[in-house]
């Protein structure tokens, strides 16, 4: 049976029953006709009307005969057929009625006492016991039915539940992995930027540069030699930790200008220092060693920008995308394609400047970082004196964001002297500092020598150091004579042969 079919009929039942009893109790009136009636009484004839419509509505075999939808529905159509029943039994004593003469019908009170005019005191008390059995029946039934669809419909909300949990599982799963595809398409972007920048023998200039010697070159972060250094050590030292801009590390040909630097970028005291001036963002060293003997790209402009690029992306790969997403090839529908060797990005020296210009402005990164950039051997740089004028003041340019800044190193000349030589506190001479780094190099050098073979015997006696020996005496000679013939350029100090 259909559900609202089932609700139909056993709503018929459930009203036939509440009215059945009620013509039968004491309290139910009637009159002869409906003048004058109140609102509490029905005429005979209303009363008959009704009837007739409840026994239509309880015919079983007008409604759906569908197979049941609930194990009630057999239990509903027998109830409903024997409330037909009873319904067929009032309307023949109810028409009994109609028929009675006027006179009788004066007499009666109640449509209980009339009805008992016609009908015997067991059966109208079988009667009416019936139909309340039928009421209570009906109670029953909607009581378990609604239990059962109760029951019913938890467990279809908890199908739905578990099914609406496996969708979400399933959506979860698509979503994560359509990021896990946009991050591995925009990882592949960034390898494929990272490739590009990339060139053969980029690093070699700076694997053929010597560490330095042991101790060369504490002096620019130690104490100890405050009165060799004079104030420049503490100038250098106090741009690493406070200030912005840039600082020139200059000296003469072979001075230890690119072993400096290298020691530089390499030490933990220069990050820590670094790391101060940065706080509380991170801080991103990049460097590059400009060299006239390698290849063109390694003294060009565009080489320095691409290595300077790929040390940075290299350690935040995050601020590739926004510095790089106005390019055509990035937003291009086939961008996914970079890395695969079909898309190449093609750099120009306006595109990589215009980069370090968004690194060094661009309030959207998605990260907090300042960068020191190491830019060694200007004066190697493949250019005119017009191109190296143009690109350090490009460069300087770059400086004026607090984010960034440079140091660079190169040979004095009037080009950089005119970029940076305007104030004396952001610069640095090697050659005029490394005194004492040459002469502890050199001893260094000759301590394993046979030097009693030159020691010559004599009296005399120096009163600065008495208890000096003739041996030591000798030693401290020849490396003062080193020191000022180097003039503070290591690399001659390197070319004399052992004795």
């Amino acid at each position: 049976m259909e559900a609202v079919a089932a609700l139909g009929l056993a709503s018929n039942v459930f009203q036939f029953t509440q009215f059945a009893l009620g013509l039968l109790d004491t309290a139910s009136t009637i009159y002869q006709s409906a003048t004058g009636a109140g609102a509490q009484a029905e005429t005979l004839e209303n009363v008959y009307g009704r009837l007739s419509q409840f026994s239509r509505d309880l015919d079983v075999g007008s409604q759906d005969s569908d197979i049941p939808r609930s194990r009630y529905d057999g239990e509903l159509v027998k109830l409903a057929v024997g409330c037909e029943a009873k319904c067929q039994e009032l309307l023949q004593l109810v028409g009994k009625l109609k028929v009675a003469p006027a006179g009788k019908r004066k007499a009666w009170k109640s449509l209980r006492a009339a009805l008992l005019t016609v009908c015997h005191q067991d059966n109208f008390r079988r009667l009416e016991r019936e139909i309340d059995g039928y009421r209570r029946t009906m109670a029953l039934l909607f009581s378990a039915d609604i239990n059962d669809k109760t029951s019913a419909i938890s467990f279809q909300l908890e199908q739905l539940q578990q099914e609406t949990a496996k969708s979400q599982d399933i959506l979860l799963d698509q979503l994560n992995n359509l990021q896990l595809s946009l991050v591995n398409a925009e990882q592949m972007k960034e390898q494929a930027v990272l490739d590009s920048l990339d060139y053969q023998d980029r690093q070699l200039r700076e694997e053929t540069i010597k560490d330095a010697h042991k101790a060369t070159f504490e002096w620019i972060y130690s104490d100890t030699s405050a009165q060799e250094t004079g104030a420049e050590r503490h100038r250098f030292l106090d741009w690493l930790q406070n200030q912005d801009g840039y600082f020139w590390i200059n000296g003469k040909p072979g001075a230890g200008k690119s072993t400096l630097m290298k020691f530089l970028t390499a030490d933990e005291r220069t990050h820590t220092a670094l790391k101060a001036w940065a706080h509380p963002s991170a801080v991103v060293i990049a460097s590059h060693y400009f060299w006239n003997s390698g290849s063109e790209v390694q003294r060009s402009y565009d080489g320095m920008l691409r290595s300077l690029l790929i040390d940075i992306f290299s350690q935040v790969p995050e601020v590739i995308s926004p510095v790089c997403r106005k390019e055509p090839w990035w937003s291009n529908r086939r961008a996914g394609r970079l890395g695969n060797g079909k898309i190449t990005p093609k750099w120009s020296v306006s595109s990589l400047t215009n980069y370090l210009q968004r690194l060094a402005t661009l309030d959207t990164l998605p990260t907090d970082a300042r960068f020191c950039l190491f830019i060694d051997g200007l004066d190697e740089y493949d250019g005119a004196d017009k191109d190296s004028l143009e690109m350090c003041e490009t460069l300087l340019g770059l400086t004026i964001s607090p984010r960034l800044k440079i140091c660079f190193s190169s040979r004095p000349s009037p080009v950089f002297g005119r970029c940076f030589g305007a104030d004396p506190s952001r610069i640095l001479q090697v050659h005029e500092l490394t005194a004492g780094a040459i002469e502890r190099y050199t001893r260094d050098m000759i301590k394993d020598l046979d030097w009693d073979h030159y020691v010559v015997e004599d009296n005399h006696v120096d009163p600065l150091s008495p208890d000096t020996s003739p041996r030591e005496r000798l030693i401290q000679e020849f490396v003062k004579s080193v020191r000022e013939q180097a003039e503070g350029v290591f690399l001659w100090v390197l070319l004399v042969p052992p004795l």
